[in-house]
């Protein structure tokens, strides 16, 4: 009989079968995550030939409109289409860590168990399965991660390529670069010897970094406000500085890890990751896997404030660090195999029930948070409501969630192509706001007053007195979806 213990090609393919029915089932389920909306606007945006931060505001690096651009020109542009490519992304990395697997434990079972360690976290299917950041730039690292095994040099400037591209997608995966300067060197045993090394790995960030330099030569100014300075008050209730407010980091913490106000049953997922990493650690030399998710964990904790979805990151590194420990021990005593057999079943039921919040309830889900809520969010309600905004059939419109507009005919008001940004404009002064695409309350209000655009929307995310102010200025209710509300203020005649 052939050694089913060695991974074969038709592994790779049911692997990678189950991997996308999976991640498909959950993207195309889940409910809209906020962030999906400034993310898929600024898509379209790039779409109609403008470009980040100089002609709209933008808070991360620059690749992942054009990849999402690219993709949906390709296959159609859509919410669904959208998600399609999430799942791919999602699906790829799950691939890319079963893969891994088996290059370090040469063991089928082994590779088998990180997968699905990584498939079944409820980290994962809930943050891999929406259009953001995060399955793109794991991608990225897991790719670095694979590469920067190889002495070939060809090999180590791949994985420097692969590294400054996913900080091309989102900047302080930067710390990538080190992890691997350290791996070499500890390799290499001499600094003498990792010079060549190293500088392939350094060439190749550089490269990777490229796709970043036509936006920094063609406005620096706001290049690096969008990217960098934005960041440091974009939430100033939560104390000034990019970094900083420690104590709440430790309710972040708990949080995470299932200890105290979870938002799931992730957190006892997470919980028995981080340990099962931390008991593997003893023993492991010059594990790069290791070095991956300490500092990428190290450094999401950084962020001010920090959020439980920024450790997604490290889930797929926990999962191959762990295979990897597991395949040097000494096989497992037949009651530890059972027991092993039944925490894998209750690590699954977790995962299951933490994707239920994401694809249904909602509950503690941020940005829904209730079950009630959770019709707002869910993609064939936002496609009624954009199916109702092309209806008013003029050619601008504003909403404070810009998701609305991602798929319209109806063009948004760019000021207002990304929520986040009204954060910042108490800290700005008009010409600032001006310069980087960044309204006030006060903006908005004479948007409102003025009667431009003549259609806003009233729905997630919009302050309460909307539904006030709107009226006094002639808009009326052209339709309402749910609990949102399309208003049109008919021109003079009408």
């Amino acid at each position: 009989m052939p050694d089913t213990s060695t991974p074969r090609p038709r592994h790779y393919l049911l692997v990678g079968a189950a991997l996308i029915g999976l991640f498909a089932a959950v993207s195309v389920a889940r409910l809209i995550d906020g962030d999906e909306g400034f993310y898929l606007v600024a898509a379209r945006l790039v779409t109609e030939g403008k470009r980040p931060y100089g002609d709209f505001f933008y808070l991360q690096m620059p690749i992942l409109p054009y990849a999402l651009a690219g993709w949906m020109s390709l296959v159609g542009a859509g919410w669904y289409a959208a998600r399609i490519l999430a799942a791919i992304l999602a699906a790829s990395v799950g691939l890319l860590v079963f893969h891994a697997s088996v290059r370090s434990t040469r063991s089928l079972r082994l590779a088998l168990l990180a997968t699905l360690l990584f498939a079944a976290c409820g980290l994962s299917l809930g943050w891999f399965s929406p259009v953001k950041t995060y399955g793109l730039s794991e991608l990225l690292l897991l790719s670095a991660y694979l590469c920067a095994g190889s002495d070939r040099r060809a090999s180590l400037l791949a994985s420097g390529l692969c590294i400054g591209l996913a900080t091309s997608v989102r900047l302080y995966l930067i710390v990538a670069a080190p992890c691997v300067a350290v791996h070499l060197l500890r390799r290499s045993g001499r600094i003498r010897d990792s010079l060549a090394p190293l500088a392939c790995v350094a060439a190749g960030t550089l490269l990777g970094l490229l796709p970043c330099l036509p936006f920094l030569l063609g406005d620096r100014e706001a290049f690096v406000f969008d990217t960098f300075t934005f960041h440091s008050m974009r939430y100033p209730e939560g104390g000034e500085g990019l970094v900083g407010a420690f104590g709440p980091k430790l309710a972040t913490v708990l949080s995470l890890l299932g200890l105290r106000e979870s938002e799931g049953t992730g957190g006892i997922q997470f919980l028995a990751l981080l340990a099962a990493g931390l008991i593997a650690l003893p023993g492991r030399k010059n594990s790069l896997a290791a070095s991956f998710w300490i500092v990428l964990g190290a450094t999401s904790l950084l962020p001010n404030p920090t959020f439980n979805q920024y450790f997604c990151l490290i889930v797929p590194f926990l999962a191959i660090g762990i295979a990897e420990r597991l395949g040097e021990s000494m096989p497992l005593a037949p009651w530890a195999s059972r027991a092993f057999v039944l925490a894998l079943l209750l690590y699954m039921v977790l995962g299951a029930l933490d994707a239920r919040r994401f694809v249904a309830t909602g509950v503690r889900v941020p940005g829904i948070e209730e079950p009630r809520n959770a019709v707002n969010w869910s993609i064939p309600t936002v496609q009624e409501i954009g199916r109702g905004i092309d209806e008013v059939g003029t050619d601008l419109g504003a909403s404070w969630w810009p998701g609305y507009f991602a798929f319209t005919r109806t063009r948004i008001v760019t000021e207002m192509a990304n929520d986040f940004s009204i954060r910042a404009a108490p800290r700005l002064t008009a010409e600032q706001r001006a310069r980087f695409h960044i309204p006030s309350y006060e903006d908005i209000g004479r948007m409102i007053e003025t009667g431009s655009p003549r259609l806003f929307v009233e729905g997630n995310w919009s302050p309460s007195r909307l539904g006030t102010i709107l009226p006094q200025y002639g808009y009326r209710v052209r339709e309402q979806v749910a609990r949102t509300r399309i208003w049109e203020r008919p021109l003079p005649g009408r």
